[in-house]
C-alpha cells in the first residue's frame, strides 16, 4: 500500500505457498494497513505484484476478480456507524450488463433523491427512486428485461441522480442482450 500517493509502498501481504486451483483470498485493508503503520485516512493506491523463480515458458499466478468494497470517503458518525463526507454517484457494476446491474450513491445527510434512467435519445426509461433516502450509501438493482412495462433494447443508457441540495450527475451505462 501506499498513503503517499504512490512514491513509496509498504509490502502488507504476502501470499505463497499458493495452490494450482483458485483460492478466493478476502483481506482486511484497514488492518493490513493498521499492521503496517499506514495511515489510509486520505488518497491511498494498491499495488499487486508478481514475484515467482519460474521461466516464462510456464503458469504463474494470474490475479482476478480484484474488488475492493467500501469507500474511502467515510468518517465515524456519533452512533459509530459509517457516514460518507461527500455526495456521489458511483459507476453502475457491472458494466456493461445483462439484464441487472447495480448502481451506487452516497449522501452525507439525508435528502430527497430522485434516480432515473434515460436512453440515448434522452427520453425517460424508468425511475428506481423517488424518496428520501438515508444518509449513507444506498445502491439500487435495476432489471433492464422490463421497465415500466416497456421493453429495454441494447444500447447506451444514462442514470441521473438528483439529490437535494446537490449538485444533479449523470453516468453512462451499456446494456449488451
Amino acid at each position: 500500500f501506499s498513503d503517499d500517493g504512490g512514491s513509496t509502498f509498504t509490502k502488507v501481504y504476502d501470499l505463497s505457498g499458493g495452490t494450482s486451483t483458485y483460492t478466493q483470498i478476502s483481506l482486511d485493508v484497514d488492518q493490513l494497513a493498521s499492521n503496517a503503520g499506514l495511515n489510509l485516512t486520505s488518497t491511498f493506491v494498491i499495488k499487486f505484484q508478481q514475484y515467482d523463480n519460474y521461466g516464462i515458458t510456464t503458469d504463474g499466478m494470474a490475479f482476478d476478480d480484484i474488488s475492493v468494497t467500501g469507500t474511502g470517503t467515510t468518517s465515524l458518525a456519533k452512533n459509530g456507524s459509517l457516514v460518507p463526507v461527500e455526495f456521489a454517484l458511483y459507476q453502475n457494476y457491472p458494466n456493461p450488463f445483462n439484464p441487472t446491474t447495480e448502481i451506487s450513491f452516497s449522501l452525507p445527510e439525508a435528502a430527497y433523491v430522485t434516480l432515473d434512467i434515460y436512453n440515448i435519445l434522452g427520453q425517460h426509461v424508468s425511475t428506481l427512486f423517488d424518496g428520501t433516502a438515508e444518509a449513507g450509501v444506498t445502491t439500487i438493482t435495476w432489471d433492464a428485461t422490463s421497465s415500466s412495462g416497456n421493453r429495454v433494447a441494447s444500447g447506451i443508457y444514462f442514470y441521473r441522480l438528483n439529490a437535494q441540495g446537490h449538485e444533479v450527475v449523470t453516468k453512462k451505462m451499456l446494456l449488451l442482450k
